[in-house]
């Protein structure tokens, strides 16, 4: 807490230097003579009043006078000047007359000489009211004589102002000229696009995020203010520049408004009824100032900037108490940016108070500078509530970008262990798909080949077989061991498996004088089959050819693989004695039984696989089974 203040007063010890520096500067290089005491005479014509003229009355600089205590919107000073009869002066070595502030224009005149003016002093006007002025001096003036200087003011509107006038070596001056000049006028412009740019971000993240208003209000603030800074900058605007002013002066108090919105959301949220009050406040002195005279805006002008100095008053109250409770080194910047802006306002204060009042040395030298604080003041705390802006959203975003990647690791911890556990339940299913293979195979083999070899070896320990067929078990024992092999190998593709029976059964059936046929369309490539689906198909075709063999007498075969209707079909075709019907075949009179028996084990095996089995009569003799499965296909 204690580093936290201290850094508060040590920032807030370098923003006051900061302002003071212009100051120190400007009071650099004195001249050769700086004159205070002259003569005015309120007449606003383009000729000075008579010596004689008993409006000519002695005032000492800086002077102030207002409209209403004068006559019309000018006045004429005169002053004496008595050359040293030292001084030299050449075309290297020139003199100037130097107007460190004059309120709003003027022209000079050196001995009935023009010297020059400060722009057009009809309406609409020149402003030359935060600009200093050097004109200098011609060669004929003759050294060592007293000279008679007449310098015509005008106005505006509201009051005038001659600060006091150096006269000295032209370099000299120059220096304090540009000086004063870079750091009262044009250091502003600068000062303007810095605000600008500064609304136009706020303006955009508003504009993406409009809950969060205190973008909008950073942005009004820096808006209104860029306006002032354009009037301290500019000296002939694009209207007039009464209304020029009145936008100016209006930027000042909406300023501290968007201040007061903006600092309220950033210590705890809004307090509506104090910024109902001074929105309204605001409006009023607007409107106010609108509807009045030239003359009576100026007392409306000021009502702005003390209410602008009690709302900034408030505020390093309210930002000081939020500091104190939540111990936020935003808070105590903040409070910082306040500060600033009531010491900067004060300095100006004491800037206006009539001389007459101004007994201290210090007020009576500060007056004689001349030189406002609150335009350095008020953009300096509007940069600094865009830092802490700023900062704060930097801030937020970083703890956003922590939690992104905290998220992002996670899911990658999440995403890793997922796949660990899809790892470990692929291996238990391939477990257990193996296990189910081996007993699958294991079934097979019992159901088939086991019984082909057991009525083998009961045949023979009886005596009962003959080599025929003892020979026709074990082809059978043989040729089933073979669909199982073929059924395992093609893993899920059918066609391998029907290459497989082929070859060995294209022999066999052209030793036994059969002709074979076989069609295979293209699409069958396509065809995915679990394995004991495709040992089920092959047993069946193998079924219904090896009924063929035995019973039909045929001389050909026609075995049709195709893919027609979104359903795998298989066509056995043969041209044997037929079939009485699509029940029973009639071939193998003395074996009927059997034959039935073989039907009813593919019938069996169809339903197994949820395949459908169909016999009928083959055109032009023969017999023919059909069957039709729901073939399902990989992606081309």
């Amino acid at each position: 807490m204690r580093r936290r203040i201290r850094g508060g007063f040590d920032g807030l010890l370098v923003a006051v230097l900061w302002l003071l520096a212009p100051l120190a500067l400007a009071q650099s290089s004195p001249p050769a003579a700086r004159l205070t005491q002259a003569w005015f005479a309120s007449a606003d014509t383009p000729e000075p009043p008579p010596r004689g003229d008993a409006r000519w009355q002695p005032v000492e600089l800086p002077h102030v006078w207002s409209m209403a205590e004068q006559e019309g919107r000018g006045g004429w000073y005169r002053l004496a000047w008595r050359d040293p009869a030292a001084r030299t002066q050449t075309a290297a070595l020139p003199w100037s007359v130097y107007l460190p502030q004059v309120h709003v224009n003027a022209a000079l005149w050196l001995d009935g000489l023009p010297l020059g003016d400060g722009g057009r002093l009809d309406d609409p006007m020149a402003f030359h009211w935060n600009h200093p002025m050097l004109f200098r001096l011609p060669p004929a003036v003759a050294a060592g004589a007293e000279h008679d200087l007449l310098i015509r003011v005008r106005v505006a509107g509201g009051f005038g102002l001659l600060a006091p006038v150096e006269i000295g070596p032209d370099a000299a001056l120059r220096a304090r000229h540009d000086l004063r000049r870079f750091w009262q006028a044009e250091v502003h412009g600068v000062l303007a696009l810095l605000l600008l740019s500064i609304a136009a971000l706020s303006l955009a993240i508003w504009g993406q995020r409009r809950q969060d208003t205190q973008y909008l209000w950073l942005a009004v603030s820096c808006m209104a203010w860029a306006v002032f800074a354009v009037f301290l900058y500019g000296r002939e605007f694009w209207i007039d520049p009464l209304w020029m002013q009145w936008l100016a002066q209006n930027g000042t108090v909406w300023w501290v408004t968007g201040l007061a919105h903006y600092v309220h959301r950033l210590t705890g949220g809004p307090r509506r009824r104090i910024e109902r009050v001074v929105v309204g406040v605001s409006l009023l002195l607007g409107v106010a100032a609108l509807l009045l005279d030239p003359l009576s805006r100026v007392h409306v002008y000021s009502l702005g900037h003390v209410f602008a100095l009690i709302t900034v008053g408030y505020l390093l109250v309210h930002t000081l108490r939020h500091a104190r409770r939540t111990g936020a080194g935003s808070a105590y910047g903040l409070a910082l940016a306040c500060a600033v802006v009531l010491l900067a306002g004060v300095h100006d204060v004491v800037l206006t108070m009539p001389v007459a009042w101004s007994s201290m040395a210090l007020v009576r030298q500060l007056q004689d500078w001349r030189f406002y604080l609150t335009p350095f003041g008020a953009p300096l705390a509007s940069v600094l509530l865009a830092f802490f802006l700023a900062r704060r959203f930097v801030s937020t975003l970083a703890q956003f970008e922590g939690l992104n990647a905290q998220l992002e690791r996670r899911v990658e911890d999440s995403r890793q262990a997922l796949d660990r556990q899809y790892e470990a339940r692929r291996q238990l299913e391939r477990a257990q798909a193996a296990a189910e293979e081996r007993e699958r195979i294991v079934r097979e083999m019992h159901d088939g080949i086991g019984g082909h070899l057991m009525t083998a070896l009961r045949g023979v320990e009886r005596g009962a077989f003959s080599q025929d067929r003892l020979t026709e078990l074990l082809q059978d024992s043989l040729d089933d061991l073979r669909l199982i092999i073929d059924a395992s190998s093609a893993s899920t593709a059918l066609q391998p498996a029907l290459a497989a029976w082929r070859s060995r059964w294209d022999p066999r059936l052209e030793a036994l004088g059969v002709a074979l046929n076989w069609h295979v369309d293209e699409a069958v490539a396509q065809v995915e089959l679990a394995p004991d689906v495709v040992l089920q198909l092959m047993r069946i075709l193998q079924e219904a050819v090896t009924n063929t063999l035995k019973h039909a007498q045929a001389s050909e075969v026609d075995i049709h693989t195709r893919l027609q209707d979104a359903e795998l079909q298989l066509v056995i075709r043969d041209n044997g004695r037929g079939a009485l019907g699509p029940g029973l075949p009639t071939f193998a009179p003395a074996g009927a039984g059997a034959g039935q028996h073989g039907l009813r084990s593919m019938h069996n095996r169809a339903a197994a696989i949820g395949a459908r089995l169909e016999w009928c009569a083959a055109v032009g003799g023969g017999t023919q089974v059909l069957l039709r499965l729901g073939a399902p296909t990989r992606p081309a």
